[in-house]
């Protein structure tokens, strides 16, 4: 469960420099939304691994 939470964080940090990369808004846009996704369900999983 923890592996699949630092996994989504580390997507999301990918996806967040391939967005300042992109040419276009609506692509920088798609992909800022799924990174951002991807951040928060990955605090959501570390925080639920963290709890006792």
């Amino acid at each position: 469960m923890k592996s699949e939470a630092v996994t989504r964080l580390s997507l999301a940090i990918i996806m967040f420099v391939l967005a300042s990369f992109m040419p276009n808004w609506w692509s920088i846009s798609i992909v800022s939304f799924v990174g951002l996704y991807s951040l928060v369900t990955g605090f959501i999983k570390l925080r639920k691994v963290d709890k006792p």
